[in-house]
């Protein structure tokens, strides 16, 4: 972060333009001479003008003043250290404003005005305090309304003091005290109790008055301060502390409720907050061993990690992004503050000046303004640093004991359900189009209209988005030109019924390019940072890109200084030029940041399979979750899952994967066939870019190569077939070919629930698919295996009788069935037969359609008929395929008519089968009535479309009802929406197919960009090479059919009369929730293809769709077991 510094002045006038992103940016320093900070800022109105003031103390016994800009207000010394941070309260009535309280190393009290610094009185205890081990509370111990002081001393002394500094009361403690004190009602008797951590007992207790109550038995004395907070939700707090290597939580009585073992012996580095919205607190221990331990309010662990160094105060907690989920912050000896996201992973990594004895301090320093994070080092400086581009959330611990009171006592409120804006993210302030996206939680469901503003240099643009979902997003576009500074005002108002519910706004001025110019240079300032401290197996590469990017970047700024000069060609290269920086320093720096992290040149985390895989660019959009992969799936299902691997050196790098086997929690073993192990390769587009979709089975060697700071994906197909329902854990183990040996480890884990799929598809799928004249045609059977496995059960058959007649339409022989027979011996025992261009397997002198023709065709038909049933066939089993597509072309529709009347006349129960597209009419439709059995109508052109009636009239007819699809550029579509989304559209619309062209129908090499439309789902190897969007295909077909078993389960429970709470629960899964993923299939606004924010805004959606569906998956096992 040192070279950070030299950078600083050109990048502070545009940090206020950056957007959210995945990093703390520093926004002002406060390095006064001769100075060192040992203990937590406090934070408190001083003047009465409504803002905050920041309070510091010295080692050198300075106590300091400071505004929200970081200005020094007043300091005010004395000649002894100070290692505790100041206590802020409001106490004596007789000087306005809130007083200043500190505490010397030699046990001196001092009380100054806060306003201006001045001493109001002092007093002193009878010894000296343990470095940095005590503090003062303020508390209203004696109930008269007006607040009191308490602290102790190192010989044990306790001393309670009223504002103006008499003595309200003394304890002594033998063996003495070195803790700062914790206050609370505890009984819930109204009264205070006072609490340290001692040298003789772990932990004692006193009464309002002084007098002791009790002490803890057993357990290490000499444990760090207490904290209070109410875990259990009786609205009494419990008492969180350590003893030892321990963290506990006890009851008022001193009586521990549980305990949990830690890295290593606690200071006070205790906090608590709802991390993950249910409700309930956490409770998140930093340690002096460096480690991070987070733990549910009943004990049961949720996370840990580490920080490098000990920590010694408490760890902060707050929204720093506002995406409405806080991080969690800790500061330390590391000289860094490390920022996780409440699930855990690192959010950021920020190196201070030095190593740090104080909690990281959040605060809004200006109302409406941004969260602002204040962290003193023992070096002399103090930090302030903001998120960029977000104004952040809700702050839930935030600072030293909690409050500047110095209580210890966690006062927080569950959040109340209501309409909340939980992110307004104003984009990214670059030339050329950006988005104001916001997400509202709407938890009842209420009809609420988000209207988004834009003014920009006073022009407004406006977009109403109206839902009762109950997360609702909007997104307005917006562009900044390059010619001159752009004036922003951006606004989210919130309505319900016509009245505003809620208004946030922004405002942010940006010069053409100087985003990105920012951006590129902290990338670059970070690749230089991490160089200096990184080992030889990447720091020269790191130094040469650095080199390379402050070579370079000058040069754009001079560029970017000139816009108003520069030709339109020259814009387009300058914004090019400037979006290469961007990406390829972004890129190096998340590498950089990742491998000072993990301290290891091979790292692993586990990957959303359907999104689209981005190499490293996943490191520098924060898509970092752990190596800990979690897969679940009902008995019987094949699903899939991702793991992505991150070489941090500058040597490429052949790794050997061994995965599996899974084993059960007794150490039995799943077959080898349970778990397979296929490398996501990128193959190009007909777009001219490259896309992670093939997943060939790893090779014989089972060998990844992964190039020099770069990255790979593994894909994970879990079949569960014959595995028992519960937990399965596989170990995946990857070892690097190399002299040093690199290892990297990750562990899925499998559970399997009860319901079991279905043996009978409830989901037709077919996908016209003629391997015999594609390029898997040497493969016959195992295209037929594999597209049986994926759900196929409609096949088209290209392989008629066939037949041939005189002038008079008489059939001239019996009709030659050795394709057709031999084609259906292979196929037909899997479903439904298509039978297409049969129209052409008769040959005559005859003209089609002529009577000679129409007379041998009905013949045709009734001999063919009879052949089938001979072979066991019902008419169930088979249907006319008639002509493809009518209406795609004048004429067909009447083919398809002709065809079908002669069909009728052969036999009425023969089925036809047609698929329309959009451009077939009503009168099309309606022609086509009497003789169609069977619709397929096209998805874009018939099913979505917002008018309806074509679709109604064919749901109506009586028949039997699929739908397909034929876009091109497959390979960029969503495997979730596009794919996955049809078999749930299907269910919306209870039909009872879907399809997809194709399989494998092409005489191109998926493999290679021909320059044609692309639309196969597999590649030709030496069998069939599947992709990522095939397995999507099969998993839709049997999210599918646990659909179809829950609406049995739920009907069944129904006409028993039983559980009726699940039976509503299961309805509302079926329909209302069930749309939801329909949506997905081309009807939500997000798309198939990557939008205007190009594959990263999609791998986003991807994320999000995910969730929907594992969440709603995990309810439909749930749900199932309850309606058993």
């Amino acid at each position: 972060m040192r070279r950070l510094s030299s950078a600083l002045p050109a990048l502070l006038g545009v940090l206020s333009l950056l957007p959210a992103s995945a990093e703390l940016l520093p926004v002002w320093t406060f390095a006064p001479v001769g100075e060192q900070f040992d203990g937590s800022v406090g934070v408190a109105d001083l003047t009465g003008d409504g803002a905050p003031e920041i309070v510091a103390t010295t080692i050198q016994g300075a106590v300091i003043a400071l505004n929200a800009q970081g200005g020094e207000l007043w300091r005010w010394r004395q000649p002894d250290p100070i290692s505790v941070s100041p206590t802020i309260a409001e106490a004596m009535a007789s000087s306005p404003g809130p007083e200043v309280l500190v505490i010397t190393n030699t046990g001196r009290v001092y009380c100054l005005n806060g306003g201006n610094g001045e001493i109001l009185w002092l007093d002193s205890l009878s010894s000296s305090i343990t470095w940095g081990a005590a503090g003062i509370a303020a508390a209203d111990l004696d109930r008269d309304g007006n607040l009191e002081f308490v602290m102790a001393d190192a010989a044990g002394e306790v001393s309670a003091k009223r504002g103006d500094g008499a003595e309200l009361w003394t304890h002594h403690e033998a063996g003495g005290l070195k803790s700062a004190p914790a206050v609370g009602d505890l009984d819930g008797d109204g009264n205070l109790e006072v609490l340290f951590a001692g040298e003789a007992a772990p932990l004692l207790c006193l009464s309002h008055d002084g007098k002791p109550l009790w002490r803890m038995a057993g357990g290490t004395p000499g444990g760090g301060a207490p904290l209070l907070c109410d875990l259990d939700g009786d609205s009494l707090p419990e008492i969180l502390g350590g003893t030892g290597d321990t963290l506990y939580a006890a009851g008022h009585d001193g009586v521990v409720k549980w305990s949990a073992p830690l890295s290593g012996a606690l200071d006070s580095g205790v906090s608590a907050a709802d991390l993950d919205g249910d409700g309930k607190p956490e409770v998140i221990a930093a340690d002096l061993e460096g480690g991070v331990a987070v733990f549910g309010a009943d004990g049961s662990p949720r996370w840990t990690a580490n920080v490098e160094a000990r920590t010694r105060r408490s760890p902060t907690v707050a929204d720093l992004d506002g995406d409405g989920s806080p991080e969690v912050l800790v500061a330390g000896y590391s000289g860094q503050i490390h920022v996780f996201k409440a699930t855990g992973a690192l959010a950021d990594r920020v190196a201070l000046g030095g190593p740090c004895n104080a909690s990281a301090a959040v605060v809004r320093l200006a109302d409406g303004g941004p969260l602002t994070v204040l962290c003193p080092t023992v070096t002399g400086t103090l930090y302030a640093h903001q998120w960029p581009g977000s104004d952040g959330g809700d702050i839930l611990f935030p600072e030293y004991r909690f409050n500047a009171e110095r209580t210890g006592e966690v006062r927080w409120a569950a959040r109340k359900p209501g309409v909340r804006l939980v992110k307004m993210d104003t984009g990214r302030a670059h030339v050329g189009r950006n988005e104001l996206a916001v997400v509202v939680e709407n938890p009842d469901g209420e009809a609420l209209t988000v209207a988004l503003e834009v003014t920009q240099n006073g022009r407004p643009a406006r977009k109403e988005t109206a839902s009762s979902a109950k997360e609702i997003r909007a997104v307005l576009a917006y562009v900044i030109g390059a010619r001159g500074e752009a004036d922003l005002r951006f606004t989210c108002a919130v309505l319900r019924d016509g009245a505003e519910v809620l208004r946030q706004e922004r405002a942010l001025k940006a010069a053409p390019f100087s985003s990105e110019l920012a951006e590129a240079g902290l990338a670059v300032a970070r690749i230089a940072d991490h160089a200096k401290s990184l080992p030889p197996d990447i720091a020269p590469a790191l130094e040469k890109e650095a080199l390379y990017w402050q070579a370079r970047l000058p040069g754009l700024r001079e560029r970017a200084a000139l816009t108003a000069l520069l030709s339109a060609q020259e814009l387009y290269v300058l914004g090019r030029d400037l979006d290469e920086a961007r990406a390829a320093a972004g890129r190096m720096a998340a590498v950089a940041a990742k491998r000072a992290e993990t301290g290891a040149p091979l790292a692993v985390c586990a990957a959303n399979p359907w999104a689209t895989f981005a190499g490293t660019d996943e490191l520098a959009e924060g898509r970092w979750t752990g190596p800990e992969v979690a897969v679940a799936a009902f008995s019987g299902e094949i699903e899939s899952a991702a793991l992505n691997v991150f070489n941090l050196s500058s040597a490429a790098l052949t790794v050997r994967v061994d995965a599996g086997p899974l084993k059960d929690p007794e150490g039995a073993e799943a077959p080898k066939t349970a778990l397979i192990a296929r490398e996501a390769v990128a193959v190009p587009t007909q777009l001219s870019d490259t896309v992670a979709d093939a997943i060939p089975r790893l090779g014989e060697g089972r060998t990844l190569v992964v190039p020099a700071l770069d990255a790979r994906q593994l894909f994970f197909e879990v079949d569960t077939a014959g595995l028992a329902p519960g937990d399965w854990t596989a170990e995946i183990r990857l070892r690097g070919l190399d002299v040093a040996g690199t290892e990297a480890k990750a562990v899925l884990k499998l559970t399997v629930w009860p319901p079991t799929l279905p043996e009978k598809r409830t989901l037709g799928l077919c996908h016209w698919g003629y391997v015999g004249s594609s390029l898997i045609k040497e493969h016959p059977e195992e295209a037929l295996a594999d597209q049986v496995r994926h759900g196929t059960t409609v096949f088209v058959c290209l392989h008629p009788p066939k037949a041939a007649f005189d002038a008079d339409g008489n059939l001239t022989g019996p009709l030659d069935f050795a394709e057709h027979d031999a084609y259906l011996d292979a196929h037909a025992k899997h479903g439904l037969m298509l039978f297409y261009t049969y129209d052409s397997a008769i040959k005559g002198p005859a003209e089609k359609f002529s009577e000679p023709w129409n007379k041998a065709h009905v013949a045709y038909l009734r001999a063919w008929v009879e052949h089938l049933k001979a072979r066991g066939m019902t008419y169930d089993d088979w249907a006319l395929y008639t002509i493809d597509e009518p209406g795609l072309r004048p004429g067909l529709v009447d083919i398809h008519v002709n065809l079908g009347k002669l069909a009728r006349e052969a036999d009425p129960e023969i089925r036809v089968y047609t698929d329309p597209v959009g451009d077939a009419s009503l009168d099309d439709l309606r022609a086509m009535l009497p003789v169609t059995d069977l619709w397929c109508p096209h998805r874009n052109g018939i099913v979505n479309k917002p008018d309806p009636e074509k679709f109604a009239l064919i749901q109506n007819a009586g028949g039997t009802v699929f739908t397909y699809e034929c876009q091109d550029n497959v390979k960029h579509r969503s495997p979730l929406g596009y794919y996955r989304g049809q078999a749930w559209l299907c269910w919306h619309h209870q039909l009872k197919a879907m399809g997809f062209w194709t399989y494998c129908t092409s005489q191109y090499d998926p493999w290679f960009n021909n320059g044609e439309s692309e639309y196969l789902l597999i590649y030709p190897g030496d069998a069939v090479v599947s992709s990522k969007r095939w397995h999507a295909v099969r998993d839709g077909s049997e999210d599918h059919a646990m659909l179809t078993a829950l609406r049995a389960a739920a009907d069944a429970a129904e006409a028993a009369g039983k559980t009726p709470d699940a039976v509503a629960e299961a309805r509302a899964l079926l329909g209302e929730r069930a749309g939801e993923v329909a949506r997905f299939c081309g009807l939500d606004e997000d798309g198939e293809l990557p939008g205007p924010g190009g594959v990263t805004a999609q791998r986003v959606i991807e994320d999000r769709r995910w969730q929907t569906i594992q969440t709603l998956r995990a309810d439909m096992a749930r749900l199932l077991d309850a309606l058993k």
